[in-house]
């Protein structure tokens, strides 16, 4: 009885896959984005026949509408068309594998391919051709999938934001900025150094002298560096660290009544923000690099006191209780 149970399950499985590839002219997928709960039903229950090998005649129904079922990799190739696509529909734009998210890095890399090998390019040789169904299937999943990037195109629109911001703030962007627009526009500043320089292999083949008289022309001075570009402290990555130790300051100054941290503290929590704070004092009073402009607007505003807190009777200073 349970194995004649199963076998209608089975079929009835069966029969609603085929139903639903036919009106969709996709298989079922469990993605959370455009997948309701009986779609994402159906792609379990895909992946349970794929496990236990329906008999031929259920095979033959699905082989018939999802030629390739059976195989997961070619189960996971047309997820991630759909996932392309939605991307486009979700942005306005195609992945990129310039993202700082390692999923979306990787679905660029799998755009590429497919733009590869769908134009036959010679790296690409060692990829299989795509099917008439593949190529169907993307060209509606993803309208214009396969259009090459026109990369002059693309470097002219950059250099314009680039000569647009630069134009209006009558300066150079700074990678060390609390704006994400002006650290974006920094670090295409910093990928067209490093390419001229031939540092980049990635932008280096593309960077020609006549890129170089462009950016002359449309940015004078963009070779020049900015506050933080010599010594590396303008990266993103650093930023968002600073700030984020920026703010676990400014928190424990509200908690505390506009006590400062003290770094003499036996609490570690404590000692570490009460040394980034004597840190940003030092920095300021040395005039060294640390201290860009953009962080010493930052701590105007959130920290209140900042720059005298540890003279001796400045309101917020640190008392250190001797044993």
């Amino acid at each position: 009885m349970d194995a004649h149970r199963e076998g209608m399950d089975t079929a009835t499985a069966t029969t609603q896959i085929v139903q639903f590839a036919r009106v969709h002219a996709r298989p079922p997928s469990k993605s959370l984005a455009i997948a309701d709960a009986r779609e994402r039903e159906l792609a379990q229950a895909l992946a349970q026949l794929r496990i236990r090998r329906p008999d031929p005649v259920l095979a033959r129904r699905l082989d018939e509408v999802m030629p390739g079922w059976s195989d997961p990799q070619s189960a996971g190739w047309f997820e991630r068309a759909e996932q392309v696509g939605l991307t486009w529909l979700a942005t306005g734009r195609w992945p990129s594998q310039a993202s700082y998210d390692r999923g979306e890095c990787l679905l660029a890399c799998w755009h590429t391919q497919q733009r590869g090998i769908h134009h036959q390019r010679p790296w690409a040789e060692r990829f299989r051709p795509h099917t008439a169904r593949k190529t169907t299937f993307l060209d509606a999943s993803a309208p214009g999938w396969s259009a090459m990037v026109d990369h002059e195109a693309t470097f002219r629109r950059s250099v314009a934001e680039v000569a647009d911001w630069t134009g209006r703030n009558k300066q150079l962007p700074d990678g060390s900025s609390p704006d994400v627009t002006e650290r974006k526009l920094a670090r295409r500043l910093s990928r067209w150094k490093s390419a001229e320089k031939g540092r980049n292999s990635r932008h280096a083949n593309r960077f020609t002298p006549e890129r170089g008289a462009y950016l002359d022309r449309l940015i004078p001075g963009w070779r020049g560096t900015s506050p933080t570009t010599s010594t590396n402290r303008g990266s993103f990555l650093q930023q968002a660290k600073w700030l984020a130790t920026a703010e676990d300051a400014a928190r424990f100054i509200r908690l505390n009544g506009g006590l400062f941290p003290n770094r003499r503290s036996f609490d570690r929590a404590q000692r570490r923000l009460g040394w980034w704070c004597y840190e940003q004092r030092q920095a300021l009073d040395h005039a060294t690099d640390r201290m860009t402009p953009h962080r010493e607007q930052w701590l105007d505003a959130h920290l209140a006191g900042w720059r005298d807190y540890m003279r001796r009777g400045a309101p917020g200073r640190p008392q250190t209780t001797h044993l």
